[in-house]
This record gives C-alpha cells, sequence and structure tokens, in this order.
C-alpha cells in the first residue's frame, strides 16, 4: 500500500523492551531451517528475519516509532518475540 497507509497497520514485534515494526520487507526465496523471528545476516549485509519457511529480508523498519536502520537496529542471533 505504500506510500498510503495499510489497513492492516505496520507488522510489529518487540526485541527485549524495544517495539520494532517492519514497513517493508522482501521475500528472499532462500529456505532456512532456523526458528521463526531469528534475525541473520545475508551475505550482502542486509538483515534477514527467519519465518516459518524461507528467510524474509528487512528493507525499511522503524524503532519506538522511528526510522531505524535495520543493521544497527537488529543483531543476528537476536530472536523477534512471537
Amino acid at each position: 500500500y505504500s506510500p498510503f497507509p495499510s489497513p492492516w497497520r505496520t507488522p510489529r514485534s518487540r526485541i527485549g523492551d524495544r517495539e520494532v515494526a517492519f514497513v517493508k520487507i522482501a521475500l528472499t526465496g532462500r529456505g532456512c531451517d532456523a526458528a521463526p523471528g531469528t534475525i541473520a545476516r545475508s551475505d550482502g549485509g542486509l538483515v534477514w528475519v527467519a519465518s516459518a519457511d524461507e528467510w524474509v529480508g528487512v528493507v525499511r523498519m522503524m524503532v519506538a516509532g522511528q526510522p531505524a536502520n535495520a543493521a544497527e537496529a537488529l543483531k543476528p542471533g537476536e530472536r523477534l518475540e512471537t
């Protein structure tokens, strides 16, 4: 829906006490066997989050309602709360 607001809101989760929102993601087509919500890095340095069956790339995100750089906000090995 971008640039318009989505009627479903922005997908959100938490890492510790921080609320994170995923404004734009990209399918990678790369299968994964990590637990859903696990943070990793791709070969190109992009941040990936494990879903049930593939890695999802984080293109744009927010932390505590403010735009954030995914590579700085999400560390490999962290896991999003589900």
